[in-house]
């Protein structure tokens, strides 16, 4: 296991290359996504201790989230906001501690907790970082990048709410999150400037959201191992097909400079 930490870590520190701006952005509104997909697979873990999907997805999204902190603190057209960072990186060693905690409902509590307060300000640096830019696609990989964390944030507070966490803002934030989603999905689909290629995606992103909305209306009545997969997967797959758009929105982007 050492030997493997070991790997992953130098891999982390080889693998930094000088990031566009593009770049830059989608990996800035990757890390609102990562804090919530932490808490969704640490709430995962609690609901199915032996899920390897869970484990993976904790430990892959940990090494990913020091990365990107890494990487972005290397990019020099926003040095200004090294600071922001630093205070992010503060919450990330704290947030790290939390999760190597047994999962009790008092723990998971903060661990909620600390997945917004950090969600706030990755939010922060994002919109920080698209003023810098001055670019109009900037705002398309913002709100693109936005819908990988409302996915994320859905399925984390649903599985807290299946839990038993006795939250009682919860069961609201995930409708409003929902209805977010769709909102800014239309938003997406309406943008002139979308290549055939991002308007095939987001179609297919609306069907999957309808197919998770039906779940969280108990439209699929069945039972709760087999609706947590499908909310889970349907909101992973939703995440997979948006970090695809927003990538392909920060090429847009890449090729303006």
């Amino acid at each position: 296991m050492r030997t493997l930490c070991i790997f992953l870590l130098l891999s982390v520190s080889t693998s930094l290359h000088a990031l566009s701006m593009g770049e830059a952005l989608n990996e800035a509104s990757r890390q609102r996504m990562l804090s919530q997909k932490i808490a969704k697979a640490y709430f995962l873990k609690a609901i199915k201790p032996n899920s390897k999907s869970a484990e993976g997805q904790l430990k892959t999204s940990e090494y990913q989230f020091e990365h990107n902190l890494q990487e972005l603190g290397e990019f020099k057209p926003a040095a200004q906001l090294n600071q922001r960072l630093a205070v992010i990186s503060q919450m990330w060693s704290k947030y790290k501690t939390m999760l190597k905690l047994p999962a009790t409902q008092d723990n998971a509590k903060d661990v909620l907790n600390m997945s917004n307060q950090i969600l706030e300000q990755t939010i922060i640096y994002v919109h920080e970082l698209q003023k810098i830019s001055g670019e109009k696609t900037a705002e398309l990989i913002n709100l693109s990048g936005r819908q990988r964390m409302l996915s994320q944030r859905i399925a984390k507070n649903y599985l807290a709410h299946y839990w038993g966490l006795n939250d009682e803002s919860i069961e609201e934030k995930l409708n409003v999150d929902l209805a977010e989603y769709e909102n800014a999905l239309l938003f997406l689909l309406d943008n002139p400037g979308n290549t055939e290629k991002i308007t095939k995606k987001l179609q297919r992103v609306k069907g999957q959201l309808n197919y998770a909305i039906q779940a969280f209306d108990g439209v699929l009545t069945l039972s709760g191992d087999r609706i947590i997969f499908i909310v889970t997967g349907t909101t992973d797959t939703m995440l997979k097909n948006m970090d695809e758009i927003t990538h392909l929105y920060a090429n847009l982007l890449s090729r303006k400079q």
